[in-house]
C-alpha cells in the first residue's frame, strides 16, 4: 500500500466543462471568476493543509493535528462542491447545456411534482419569471 503522504498536496484544478461565455444569465466575468478565485483557492488551500499534514509526527499537539483535519475536510469539501456545481452548470450528465433550456428529462419530472415549472419557481424562487 503507498504511503498517504506521497499524494499529499497534488490536487489539481480541474478546467471548466464548458464555454463560460455561452451560458445565459450568468457572466462569463462572474464565473471565470468564481472558479479561478474560490475553487482554485479551495484546491490550493486543501493542498497547503495535506503537505502540513505530511509534517505531522507522535509529537505534534493533538489541537493542532484536530485544526489540520478540520480545515482539510473544509477545504475537500469545498473543492468536491464546485466541481460538481460547474459539471452541472455545463454540458454533461446532468443534461444541462448552458443554454438556459431546461433538459426535457427535468421538465417532465417538474411537471409531474409541481403540475408545472412556473409552479416550481413560485415554490422554489417565491416568484415566477417576467
Amino acid at each position: 500500500m503507498p504511503d498517504a503522504t506521497a499524494l499529499a498536496g497534488t490536487h489539481q484544478v480541474r478546467p471548466l466543462p464548458f464555454q463560460p461565455a455561452r451560458l445565459k444569465g450568468l457572466s462569463e466575468r462572474l464565473i471565470v471568476s468564481h472558479h479561478e478565485n474560490n475553487y482554485g483557492g479551495a484546491v490550493r488551500n486543501l493542498n497547503r493543509v495535506e503537505e502540513e499534514l505530511s509534517r505531522v509526527t507522535k509529537d505534534t499537539p493533538p489541537p493542532i493535528v484536530a485544526a489540520l483535519k478540520e480545515r482539510e475536510l473544509t477545504f475537500a469539501n469545498s473543492a468536491t462542491l464546485h466541481e460538481l456545481y460547474f459539471g452541472n452548470l455545463g454540458a454533461g450528465s446532468s443534461g444541462f447545456s448552458g443554454d438556459g433550456e431546461i433538459p426535457e428529462p427535468v421538465l417532465v419530472a417538474l411537471e409531474q411534482q409541481f403540475g408545472s415549472v412556473a409552479a416550481w419557481r413560485l415554490a422554489v424562487c417565491g416568484k415566477t419569471p417576467r
